[in-house]
């Protein structure tokens, strides 16, 4: 009874263009519900690749899986998928963080490796051993490995592997890491 109406007061060709926008708002709103239902399923992919990743239950990826909708809304990385990896990461190579801190340190780690061109799993295995190696924080391993890419030690591509390999003997000689980071510049 509506669209009778509608019609006989828009006229033919009035109604034709009003249809016409109709359809735009509802391809629109189709749209609009596609890429809801394709964000759901991401997420709900995600926490099932946490759970299984790092043995949690139900609740505790859940929980985490806010981490990972922070971490994609930082802007970094390209998908949930991407941040679900990268959390997942860290979470296993640094292990005992509160979500703030593990969000915190998965948005440094992934904007270092998207800005110097870089693998996510380097960048945390160079922190990884800074942080045994030299009793740093993640933050502070984060830190130094940045500090190591703006003073151009990552020009023939060795930066990480230099940390990885060298970094146990500079600590073994007694270097603390900022002294080993002043000797490789």
């Amino acid at each position: 009874q509506g669209l009778d109406g509608v019609n006989r007061k828009l006229g033919a060709i009035a109604f034709l263009e009003a249809a016409e926008q109709l359809q735009g708002i509802a391809d629109k709103l189709l749209e609009i519900a596609t890429n809801a239902s394709d964000a759901a399923l991401a997420i709900a992919d995600s926490q099932t690749f946490l759970q299984a990743n790092l043995g949690l239950t139900a609740e505790e990826a859940e929980e985490l899986n806010e981490v990972v909708n922070q971490v994609f809304n930082y802007g970094v990385v390209n998908s949930i998928e991407e941040a679900a990896e990268s959390v997942t990461l860290v979470k296993h190579a640094i292990g005992d963080l509160n979500n703030a801190d593990l969000e915190k340190l998965t948005n440094n780690i992934t904007t270092i490796a998207k800005r110097t061109g870089t693998d996510v799993q380097e960048n945390v295995n160079a922190a990884q051993k800074l942080m045994m190696e030299f009793g740093l924080t993640g933050q502070e391993a984060m830190d130094l490995i940045a500090a190591g890419y703006q003073n151009n030690l990552n020009k023939a591509g060795d930066f990480l592997d230099t940390l990885n390999e060298y970094g146990p003997l500079f600590a073994d000689a007694g270097f603390s890491a900022d002294q080993m980071l002043q000797t490789l510049i």
